[in-house]
C-alpha cells in the first residue's frame, strides 16, 4: 500500500519504518477481525485505509498518517467489541 523506494523517493529511514511497522499492523489487524466484516464494511474501513495510505505515501506526513491510523483503529476495536460482547 505504501509505495517506498520509488524514483524521487525521499523517505528517509525512520519514516520507512513508522510506514512500514503501521502498515503490518494495520494488514494484521483487518485480516484478524473477519467475524465483524460488516461492521467494517459499515464503517468503511478499506475505503478509509486506503485514503490514508494514499494520501501518506503523496505527503509523507508521519504525524498525520499516525493519527489516521490510531482513529481507524480504535473504530475497529470498538466494532470487535461490540460484535464480541466486550469479550476483547
Amino acid at each position: 500500500m505504501v509505495q517506498f523506494g520509488a524514483p524521487g523517493s525521499t523517505a528517509n529511514l525512520e519514516e520507512l519504518k513508522a510506514a512500514t511497522s503501521a502498515e503490518n499492523a494495520a494488514y494484521a489487524i483487518l485480516e484478524t477481525r473477519l467475524f465483524i466484516k460488516n461492521e467494517l464494511e459499515t464503517l468503511g474501513v478499506y475505503g478509509r485505509w486506503k485514503a490514508l495510505a494514499s494520501k501518506f505515501s503523496k505527503d509523507k506526513n508521519v504525524q498525520e498518517f499516525s493519527e489516521g491510523y490510531k482513529t481507524l483503529t480504535e473504530d475497529i476495536r470498538k466494532a470487535a467489541l461490540g460484535s464480541a460482547g466486550g469479550a476483547l
